[in-house]
């Protein structure tokens, strides 16, 4: 999706809380879910309309060569670290500083310096390998990606996402007429 449909969509969310679904992606769908509590309280739509014109320029400043993907290995770490039947909120300051030290850090080196300050056992071998092995591969993905080869053809890359993008602009903006 373009970064003009997103915004156009952005700013559209006022009229879809207030009940209009002209321009909303599957307006049918929509149509089903209970309205909100404030759509007829003018106020309350001016201050979102405020609200989506003061922030839409946010999608002028994302890269679209970003992606969720960091979010969800983050995610997927913090889940790893412990079950879900543990007290998030209890657990939830270790579990951070945790995630934020192996998602920037040698995952194999922080979880020995952990379990060694907080006089846990070590960790049987097959856990230290699998631990080793990831950070060798993380390494080795962060320098094939950081190779002048693969940065040219990443460049090549988004410059045909770009011609892409263009096109697909045209196209949506079409379409919202």
């Amino acid at each position: 999706m373009s970064i003009k449909t997103k915004k156009f969509l952005w700013l559209n969310s006022a009229k879809h809380y207030a009940g209009n679904h002209k321009f909303c992606p599957d307006p049918e769908k929509c149509k089903m879910i209970k309205p909100w509590k404030y759509a007829k309280n003018k106020t309350a739509i001016k201050t979102l309309k405020k609200f989506l014109e003061d922030t839409v320029k946010i999608f002028d400043m994302v890269k679209k060569i970003h992606s969720t993907q960091v979010v969800e290995s983050i995610n997927h770490i913090k889940a790893m670290l412990a079950n879900k039947n543990i007290n998030w909120h209890a657990s939830w300051p270790i579990r951070m500083a945790v995630t934020i030290l192996h998602f920037n850090e040698s995952m194999f080196e922080t979880i020995v310096a952990i379990r060694y300050r907080l006089n846990l056992p070590t960790m049987p071998e097959m856990m230290n390998r699998y631990f080793r092995m990831y950070d060798t591969t993380k390494d080795l993905i962060k320098a094939f990606k950081n190779s002048k080869q693969v940065q040219k053809k990443f460049a090549a890359l988004r410059a045909i996402k770009r011609g892409l993008q263009a096109t697909d602009d045209r196209i949506t903006l079409k379409s919202h007429k």
